[in-house]
């Protein structure tokens, strides 16, 4: 292996291995340069600055044991060691330096190598210093700039809790204070004009690059902190660059945000806050428009911040002038403004005046505040209206008055009213609307809707007369107007009202003309003739309400005919109404005996009013008699007979004898007959029994009557016997006399004779006066004949010979 090489010595010096040096005119001589050959920016600790060292031997000898000595760069190993260089011989050696925190301090590597060497005589020769060859100064070193970034942050972040709500609560604060730069700054100084920093920690000194210090500062919140919604706390570090310059103070910043260099900016808690009450200081009642209602507004800051530009607004109250804007109010600071209400109508008509206020203002940052409406402090409610009950008199009349002349007599007439709505209160009356059950109102016309105080409306409405009007005589009429009140109830709905009346309320009643009347027909539909008990004759009974009213409660009564069960009550009939029923009538004797069926129907009923009518008598409608019954002429035939019978037995040859009869008087007629009277004269009647007197048909009546034989009677040789009897018909006039006959013998009405014995015998006696003395022929004697009628019949035409 080589060894190392080793170096002549000259041994006239002490020196080992030193060259032998010879002198000669020696002008030994050798420059250095030292030149960056790397590229900056050099602005960090470690970054490396190459140079280029070039050490030129520029004298005439060679130089020896030439030595690069560098205290501010790296020589690759072994190469400090130039050794010999000869004259116009040159060295180069790469040298590094790595930037120091010195060297940015500095602000530039100074750097300068050094040569050494020995001259020829191995003397070293002086050494010499490297040159900036890119300056005109010989042996400067080479100064290479290094960027130098003086910088430092300041942080400032709230270590305390808040919230932060109250003057005198305190803020923490830690200020750290960082070299964020490259070179060492000097001389750093705290400032903060919103913290109270402890004594003597404002000098913070010197810090190197990346060097921190901490300092805990607090802030005692004030009013003016509240009312700026923050505490914005900046502190201020200054300090001086490593030349010693100020360098550009350093704001703190707050490390929470993005911005650099920001104010540490702690929110407090803003509670800008003011009420406003609003309270009646004045006495009612309120029940007039123009009452005057008195307020007073306070306004009391509630918050925490001082609130500006307060300013009132009422839009129902006058403020006095000026007073509305109410200015500056520091928390718990007051102001009370007196405004004034003068009621309205509209105040009336909603039952109160809701009276409100509203304040406005600017929290501390100028910004408006919400606006605060002021509270009744009577109340419960937050910020609720002061609210004033006004005296609602809520009310309106209706009047409904005939403005049309009757009479009103008939279906279909018309009345006209005129209706008046009036408010007579205090309040107005909305959604008025009018119903008139018996009346027309015109269309649209029932919606009347409002009314102010004072207000009226006249509607015309019309009613055409009913049926029912006339039966109930009257037509009454009230209409009803309905309305709400200010507050949207229903008012009580209020009845018309008849003006001409005390009463109030009353229906407007129209008295209608009433003619009740109806007629009673009764007609015969059956067909005669009537001449026997127990014939039907047929009526039709006819009726008629000609009336313009309903008549009710209609009965018939009839006391000669049968009514059908139930027919008899007819009911209701309305006008023009009729109501037909067909009664009978069974022909009795009294009728035969009348010779006529006097028939008559009768009607009562009962006026709307339900009062009795005057009862009504049918009308027989083939008469011009009014009401006259419906009289049925009877066939009547009033006949009687008489038969005088023979009871007694003969031979009646005997004056004296007695005949017997029966006189039978026989009603063989259909009428009664009265007043009969037996006369005989030819026989004797029982006293009293003359008087046969009524006689019904098929009546008899036997009377015995007797006959005395007369010597007529045997001169006639019979008894002719006839009596005779006469009455009067059903009308008391009398009746064709009837004569008796004997119903013995078919021819009628002949005298019952009755045969007597005639037994005609004489008897002649002739005496003479014997007592006489007869002695002469010519003496007359005197002869008496007695004839006799020795028969029991007169003789007549006796000639006695």
């Amino acid at each position: 292996d080589p060894l190392t090489p080793v170096d002549s010595d000259d041994p006239n010096t002490p020196e080992p291995n030193d060259p032998t040096d010879t002198d000669v005119v020696q002008t030994p001589s050798f420059t250095v340069t030292k030149e960056i050959t790397s590229a900056g920016p050099y602005d960090t600790v470690g970054d490396v600055i190459t140079y280029n060292i070039v050490v030129t031997n520029n004298g005439n000898v060679t130089i020896d044991n030439l030595v690069l000595t560098d205290n501010n760069a790296v020589i690759p190993a072994g190469e400090e060691q130039i050794g010999t260089l000869a004259p116009a011989a040159t060295a180069t050696i790469s040298v590094t330096h790595v930037v120091t925190q010195a060297d940015l301090d500095a602000g530039t590597v100074s750097n300068q190598a050094t040569v050494t060497g020995d001259g020829p005589d191995g003397d070293p020769l002086t050494p010499v210093d490297s040159d900036d060859p890119n300056t005109p100064e010989p042996n400067d070193p080479t100064d290479t700039d290094v960027v130098q970034t003086p910088s430092f942050t300041v942080t400032k972040e709230i270590t305390s809790a808040g919230p932060y709500d109250t003057v005198g609560d305190v803020i923490t604060y830690n200020i750290v204070v960082s070299n964020t730069g490259n070179v060492t700054i000097d001389n750093l100084i705290l400032t903060d004009n919103n913290a109270v920093i402890p004594a003597g920690e404002e000098n913070i000194g010197t810090l190197a690059p990346a060097g921190t210090r901490t300092i805990s500062v607090t802030h005692v919140v004030t009013q003016a902190d509240l009312d700026a919604g923050m505490v914005s706390n900046q502190a201020t570090v200054t300090g001086d660059g490593p030349d010693g310059d100020p360098l550009t103070p350093v704001d703190s910043d707050d490390p929470n945000t993005p911005e650099p260099n920001d104010p540490t900016d702690t929110d407090v808690v803003q509670t800008p806050s003011f009420t406003v009450t609003k309270e009646i200081t004045s006495a009612g009642p309120y029940d007039t428009v123009g009452d005057v209602i008195t307020y007073d507004i306070v306004v009391s800051n509630t918050g925490n911040v001082t609130i500006d530009n307060l300013v009132l607004t009422d839009n129902n109250a006058v403020i006095p002038a000026g007073e509305e804007n109410i200015g500056t109010l520091a928390p718990a600071g007051t102001k009370t403004i007196t405004v004034t209400h003068v009621v309205t109508q509209a105040d009336l008509d909603a039952g109160m005046v809701s009276n409100q206020a509203t304040v406005t203002g600017d929290g501390p940052d100028g910004d408006p505040l919400t606006p605060v409406d002021s509270d009744d402090p009577n109340t419960p409610e937050p910020n609720d209206p002061t609210d004033t009950d006004v005296v609602q008199t809520p009310s309106f009349t209706v009047t409904k008055e005939i403005t049309s002349a009757g009479p009103y007599d008939t279906v279909g007439d018309v009345i006209t009213y005129n209706i008046v709505v009036s408010n007579t209160g205090n309040v107005t009356i909305d959604n008025l609307i009018l119903t008139d059950n018996n009346a027309v109102i015109p269309a649209g016309e029932e919606n009347i809707g409002t009314l102010a105080p004072a207000g009226t409306r006249t509607i015309s409405v019309t009613h055409v007369v009913t049926q029912a009007d006339l039966d109930a005589g009257s037509v009454s009429n009230q209409a009803t107007v309905s309305g709400d009140g200010p507050d949207g109830d229903p008012l009580t709905p209020v009845d018309s009202d008849d003006p001409n009346t005390p009463e109030p309320n009353d229906p407007t009643d129209t008295d209608v003309v009433q003619t009740p009347s109806f007629t009673v027909t009764k007609e015969i539909t059956s067909a005669g003739p009537y001449d026997t008990v127990g014939d039907v004759i047929t009526y039709n009974i006819v009726v008629t309400n000609n009336g313009n009213v309903t008549i009710d409660n209609l009965i018939l009564t009839d006391n000669n005919a049968v009514i059908p069960a139930g027919e008899e009550n007819i009911g209701t009939l309305a006008p023009a109404g009729t109501k037909t029923i067909t009664v009978t009538h069974v022909v009795t004797q009294a009728d035969l005996d009348a010779g006529t069926v006097s028939n008559q129907a009768t009607v009562t009923g009962d006026g709307p009013d339900g009062d009795p009518l005057t009862p009504v008598d049918s009308d027989d409608p083939n008469t011009p008699e009014p009401n006259d019954p419906t009289d049925t002429d009877v066939v009547q035939t009033p006949s009687f007979t008489v038969t005088k019978e023979i009871t007694s037995a003969g031979p009646y040859d005997t004056v004296g004898d007695v005949i017997t009869y029966n006189i039978v008087v026989t009603n063989n007629g259909n009428v009664t007959i009265d007043n009969l009277i037996l006369t005989d004269n030819n026989a004797v009647i029982p006293a009293g029994e003359e008087n046969i007197g009524t006689l019904a048909p098929a009546g008899t009546k036997t009377i015995t009557v007797t006959h005395v034989v007369t010597q007529a009677d045997l001169d006639a040789g019979t008894v002719s016997n006839q009596a005779t009897v006469t009455g009067d018909g059903p009308d008391g006039d009398p009746l064709t006399p009837v004569d008796s006959d004997d119903p013995n013998t078919p021819e009628p009405n002949d005298p019952t004779d009755t045969d007597v014995v005639q037994e005609g015998a004489l008897t002649v006696i002739k005496t003479t006066d014997r007592t006489q003395t007869y002695n002469a022929v010519g003496d007359v004697i005197e002869y008496t004949i007695t004839v006799t009628n020795s028969g029991n019949v007169t003789l007549t035409d006796i000639n006695v010979s």
